[in-house]
């Protein structure tokens, strides 16, 4: 297991945003004026920026290529980091900056989403640091495979956005914020260190996590996710606090023994509303099955209201009303 890094540094970790790099890359003119945001916010509030360039074979050092993108000056006594592979930490001096600056919380930007920015989120975390992954300050181009299928590149940054939002490593702490809300204060801590920024796509990740956690009968992780206070209404009754949604849940679940080949899942979710502690989004439900040799697809609509509590996303209300039988 790795070691958790004890206190509240915060320090802005900025990957391989150089020419040859960002010459491609999807949104890249926004990506970059992103990352300036964010490196003009962390002088000013007082956490380090450390800028980590790649070299190799295609991307040869000193080469034009290799240079930061004229509207990324590191500042001389800001550290430098050169590094050879995709990881930022592989036979890199990125640990032992890190260690010297007392850092344990690394806000990270620059490219690729699906190469360099990856393999640093997953070592940063493996190595015992808290993430924040700057869902806005980050890119890569699409992919072209060998049987001419693409890759979108918007894809692969919303991939690696929900995997840092849903990413669970114990004692370390992962998120995902856009660039406007990665606020430092005057010890260099990010207040996005607490948890993502609500977000329609993050809302919508939460929809449909819910409901695999439910149709996989984790009880347990379920009731988490639940409100102290939610109130759910279904079609049979009004169910008050964490324990009675539970049950009622349990009983959609477990209580229809003659019940075979059930599937629950989501479908048209409209995030109707949405800011830095909650959010509300309808949706319809399908529950299809069969009993007694005979299919079945029960129909409704969705109401849930979202809230956020300790850094944690929890439904604090729900609604089902069922679509006549056609």
């Amino acid at each position: 297991m790795a070691t958790v890094r004890e206190g509240q540094r915060s320090v802005l970790l900025v990957v391989d945003v150089q020419v040859g790099v960002m010459k491609d890359a999807w949104q890249a003119p926004q990506v970059i004026g992103n990352v300036a945001r964010l490196v003009d916010r962390a002088r000013l509030q007082g956490a380090p920026v450390l800028w980590v360039q790649h070299a190799d074979e295609q991307l040869v050092r000193d080469s034009a290529a290799w240079q930061w993108v004229p509207e990324l000056v590191p500042a001389p006594d800001e550290p430098r980091v050169h590094k050879a592979f995709n990881s930022s930490f592989e036979q890199t001096s990125l640990d032992t900056e890190l260690t010297r600056l007392g850092a344990t919380h690394l806000v990270l930007a620059g490219a690729a989403s699906n190469w360099c920015i990856r393999a640093t989120a997953y070592a940063a975390l493996e190595r015992g640091y808290d993430l924040t992954l700057v869902g806005d300050a980050h890119t890569t181009e699409t992919m072209v495979l060998d049987d001419g299928q693409r890759v979108e590149a918007a894809g692969l940054v919303r991939d690696l956005n929900l995997a840092m939002t849903w990413l669970s490593y114990p004692g370390r702490r992962n998120a995902t914020a856009n660039a406007d809300a990665v606020v430092f204060d005057g010890n260099g801590v990010a207040a996005a260190a607490g948890g993502a920024t609500l977000s329609a796509e993050g809302v919508v990740a939460f929809l449909h996590r819910f409901e695999e956690i439910a149709a996989g009968e984790n009880f347990d992780l379920l009731q988490d996710l639940v409100h102290d206070d939610a109130v759910f209404r279904f079609n049979d009754g009004d169910f008050v606090g964490k324990a009675a949604v539970r049950g009622a849940f349990e009983k959609t679940w477990k209580g229809s023994p003659g019940v075979k080949k059930e599937r629950f899942y989501l479908s048209d979710i409209q995030v109707l509303s949405v800011d830095a502690t909650s959010a509300s989004a309808t949706y319809t439900y399908h529950w299809e099955g069969a009993m007694d040799g005979r299919s079945f697809h029960i129909q409704g609509r969705g109401t849930r209201v979202l809230l956020r509590t300790g850094g944690r996303l929890q439904i604090v209300h729900e609604h089902l009303s069922r679509f006549p039988a056609a």
